[in-house]
């Protein structure tokens, strides 16, 4: 008889054990749980779209300081609003996926503001527009990828929202100065 009440306790406690864990899950909130790990691309583009981030909103911090005309000035004031934004909502996304976002500018982006910062007037002008021309031509081919071929469905659609906001940079930047194309 001893032996069946410690079975039929040790069956309680198991019981027990399981209803516990199986309330917990039920009380789990599906946003609460771990987002699965990053592909490699997926997650070279959530650090490349960062640190491409960091640079815009530097960039625009630099508009507003050294710009030669209000349009640029103004531009530049869109660019610290909108990627700064952009950078807290993909700064989430990734912590949320455990990617460490670059801090910082890497040494060739910092050079990069730099050698902008040197310039004054309609040469800023000139420098800044054709910059963010180049920036945000290679941020709607990057995110209008990530938004087709990304693995992460929150990842891909976070992409494609933000592509209409990144063609309207691009056209943006484009008016600054019409002369300006690549290469040149």
């Amino acid at each position: 008889m001893p032996f069946v009440m410690n079975s039929l306790k040790a069956l309680m406690c198991l019981g027990v054990c399981c209803l516990s864990l199986s309330v917990g899950v039920l009380a789990q909130n599906p946003g609460d749980a771990p987002a699965t790990a990053l592909t490699t691309l997926d997650q070279k583009f959530v650090r490349s779209a960062a640190a491409d981030g960091l640079l815009e909103v530097e960039l625009g911090r630099l508009a507003q300081e050294r710009g030669g005309g209000g349009e640029v000035k103004r531009f530049g004031e869109r660019m610290v609003q909108d990627h700064a934004q952009l950078n807290a909502e993909l700064q989430r996304l990734a912590a949320a996926r455990s990617v460490t976002l670059p801090p910082k500018l890497t040494r060739d982006r910092e050079a990069l503001l730099a050698e902008i910062g040197r310039l004054t007037g309609a040469d800023f002008d000139q420098a800044y527009a054709k910059q963010a021309v180049a920036d945000h031509q290679r941020a709607v081919t990057s995110f209008d990828q990530q938004a087709l071929t990304g693995r992460d469905a929150e990842l891909k659609a976070w992409a494609a929202k933000v592509l209409p906001m990144l063609r309207e940079h691009l056209q943006a930047a484009r008016a600054l100065s019409p002369n300006v194309t690549l290469g040149q």
